[in-house]
């Protein structure tokens, strides 16, 4: 399922400084909620494998896990080297 303009993908894109042209999305298992300007249509299959990798690391964790290991490698490596995040990008070259 996607979620476009979420509120929630808002926050953190805003808590992350992102910048608001790019967007923004958060996985939540099975869920992706993006925030964009430039909505569905425009969203890149760069960024959906990237979202599909994280789809892949809650099925490999499980939910609960897998948001507790994001948020403390957030917290210790920031976004940019979070292992999670790091991931997710070498995904985006496939």
């Amino acid at each position: 399922m996607n979620i476009y303009n979420s509120k929630i993908a808002a926050i953190a894109r805003w808590i992350n400084g992102a910048d608001p042209y790019i967007g923004f999305a958060i996985t939540t298992s099975s869920t992706c909620t993006r925030y964009t300007v430039s909505g569905p249509d425009k969203v890149s299959e760069r960024w959906r494998k990237h979202e599909d990798c994280h789809k892949e690391q809650y099925k490999r964790y499980g939910w609960i896990r897998c948001v507790v290991k994001y948020l403390y490698y957030n917290l210790r490596y920031g976004y940019q080297d979070n292992p999670f995040e790091v991931e997710a990008r070498m995904a985006e070259q496939r």
